[in-house]
């Protein structure tokens, strides 16, 4: 559940060696750019 007008991005797991980005099949189109987004991100941020 959202609180405001903020955008949710995730689930995220963590402690894995490498980020993984969880899609459910609900997943919007906004939340699949968004997700994108990040994953480029911390992509370009580790050199890969």
């Amino acid at each position: 559940e959202a609180v405001g007008e903020g955008v949710t991005v995730g689930p995220i797991l963590l402690g894995a060696g490498k980020p993984v980005h969880i899609l459910t099949p609900t997943t919007t189109v906004r939340r699949i750019i968004n997700m994108t987004a990040l994953t480029v991100a911390e992509a370009m941020a580790d050199g890969e």
